[in-house]
């Protein structure tokens, strides 16, 4: 699950098994679903051989009889021989090659936005694995030093949420200094992006200032629905 949080691979887990023909079962039915999803004229997913049991066992004494020096005959676990893959290229990973200008513009509007909250004197969304901001707006920090500092703030309350139990999730802070507030939450609909706010303690509000910023997320919401006609 970890692997895949960020880069909007969809990662799932299945139950522990005992026997190679259980595991051979998750396995041929993900694949199965795959075979389904692909796309007409595209490339083609082959089937898989079928799991023999009674195979599997005879590979296995096989292998033993190799560790001692003897012969192993077939080796072969499947009833047919493998089918090549063709090859396709990988899908492209957010953050890994810069967003789009649809999605750069949004994100600027929302940091646009953000900043005009009474309060606010400086806000960014920053990529969460390393810190490099997307889009600012406001004064001071700049937005490398609120990348940054948001980066190490989200990592220092992850690892404690999983220290405690409480999940892998991205966490959402809201956290009051000497003279400032700070907003700390994931951009919706942007896996690996979150949001970094400074709020001027002497004239904001924070609770009014998060369920504000809790209302933009109505942005992506919209930007995600199709175009009519």
């Amino acid at each position: 699950m970890d692997l895949g949080r960020g880069t909007g691979v969809t990662v799932r887990t299945t139950p522990q098994v005992a026997r190679p023909a259980d595991a051979w079962a998750f396995i041929t039915g993900t694949w199965n679903r795959l075979r389904e999803q692909s796309e007409p004229g595209g490339p083609t997913v082959p089937e898989l051989g079928g799991f023999n049991p009674g195979l599997s066992a005879a590979v296995a004494n096989a292998r033993r009889q190799q560790a001692k020096g003897m012969p192993s005959g077939d080796t072969q676990p499947f009833d047919d021989a493998p089918v090549p893959l063709s090859m396709r290229p990988m899908p492209i990973i957010p953050g890994a090659t810069g967003k789009t200008g649809a999605v750069r513009n949004l994100l600027e509007r929302y940091v646009r936005q953000v900043g005009d909250l009474t309060g606010v004197v400086s806000c960014c969304v920053f990529e969460i694995d390393t810190g490099r901001p997307v889009a600012h707006a406001g004064s001071t920090p700049v937005a490398s030093d609120l990348g940054q500092r948001g980066m190490d703030l989200l990592a220092a309350m992850t690892i404690g949420g999983r220290q405690l139990g409480f999940g892998h999730a991205v966490p959402e802070a809201a956290i009051t200094l000497a003279s400032h507030h700070l907003l700390l939450r994931p951009v919706p609909n942007n896996p690996g992006l979150a949001l970094h706010a400074v709020l001027d303690k002497a004239s904001a509000n924070l609770t009014l200032a998060r369920l504000q910023v809790l209302r933009m997320d109505n942005l992506f919401d919209e930007a995600d629905k199709p175009d009519k006609g």
